[in-house]
């Protein structure tokens, strides 16, 4: 039985994957050369750190010294773009009221790449700080959270779900050889293949988590 679930938060929450995507377009384009190929290493890397997609251009792309200092510079620039557009943005469709109508039945969790004090007060100003036991960003790595949602409140595999939309998430699941469901996108469809179970939103989850096996 279903004791525990974690979210991916853009695209699974929030639809805010889109908002994303269209600010890494906006930030990357002033690497014309390199832009495209920066955009798709996003698209098949939803659910990664920014600052990773950060190191791939400068070091794959660009060939250049990356830094942390870089790093944190092309990550404020990113946010400038899209913060204020993701807290805006609508939840998915049954998200929210799955949230409502679930949170005292299953422990819910949020694991994102997105960093942490973003996350939280993304999560603060859409009033869902409520339903969730705890709230995981950047630097936290997502299968690392899972192996410590599980070791800290003795869940067994069978008794988590991961609900992500991005091949980070089907990686954190598979680590720790729990559930996975997918949110399908119109960017993730190079996932429907290798994903057993599928949702195209939030509304389809409860009668889905009924019906994983025991």
């Amino acid at each position: 039985m279903i004791k525990a679930i974690i979210f991916d938060f853009d695209g699974v929450i929030c639809e805010s994957a889109n908002i994303k995507t269209e600010a890494f377009g906006e930030l990357f384009s002033q690497w014309p050369d390199v832009s495209n190929k920066a955009l798709e290493y996003h698209l098949v890397n939803t659910g990664v750190t920014r600052f990773q997609k950060f190191r791939y251009l400068y070091e794959e792309l660009l060939r250049l010294e990356y830094t942390d200092e870089i790093g944190e510079k092309l990550s404020d620039d990113f946010s400038a773009i899209c913060f204020e557009r993701v807290k805006q943005a609508p939840f998915v469709k049954g998200a929210q009221e799955f949230l409502e109508e679930y949170f005292e039945q299953y422990k819910l969790f949020v694991a994102s790449a997105s960093p942490l004090g973003e996350l939280k007060e993304t999560i603060r100003v859409k009033n869902l700080e409520k339903y969730f036991g705890d709230i995981y960003g950047h630097p936290s790595l997502k299968k690392d959270v899972v192996k410590g949602i599980m070791q800290s409140r003795g869940y067994k595999k069978s008794e988590v779900v991961f609900v992500g939309d991005g091949e980070s998430d089907l990686k954190a699941a598979k680590c720790n050889d729990v559930f996975f469901v997918l949110r399908k996108t119109s960017e993730n469809d190079y996932l429907f293949e290798r994903s057993k179970y599928k949702i195209d939103d939030l509304s389809a989850l409860s009668d889905l988590i009924l019906k994983l096996p025991n």
